[in-house]
């Protein structure tokens, strides 16, 4: 049975790929073909709901409150979090460049 705190992770998940879903047809149907120009400023509502899914994400995997993470989060020393950081950044951009050629690959 899952704990509470997997329960309201899965539950930020759904909610924010829905909002996700919703948000990316009202763009795609409504405001892509209106606008003349695309700026970053679009992609703010995007950004916020794939935030709140990668929270539930957090709660879901790890069965803790996210505040309780990002209090641990603060609790490490500055040169923990550089490396940690550091190593985090380093190893999601390797990913990137790995995995976009793959995907565009047909």
């Amino acid at each position: 049975m899952l704990n509470s705190t997997r329960k309201s992770g899965g539950l930020k998940i759904l909610i924010g790929f829905t909002g996700l879903l919703i948000l990316g047809i009202h763009a795609y149907h409504f405001v892509l073909p209106e606008i003349e120009r695309f700026t970053s400023l679009l992609l703010l509502p995007f950004i916020a709901l794939g935030v709140y899914s990668l929270i539930g994400l957090f709660e879901l995997v790890t069965a803790t409150r996210f505040e309780r993470i990002a209090a641990a989060w603060e609790r490490l020393a500055g040169w923990q979090r550089g490396i940690i950081g550091t190593g985090a950044v380093v190893t999601l951009t390797a990913l990137i460049i790995y995995c976009v050629p793959l995907l565009l690959r047909r």
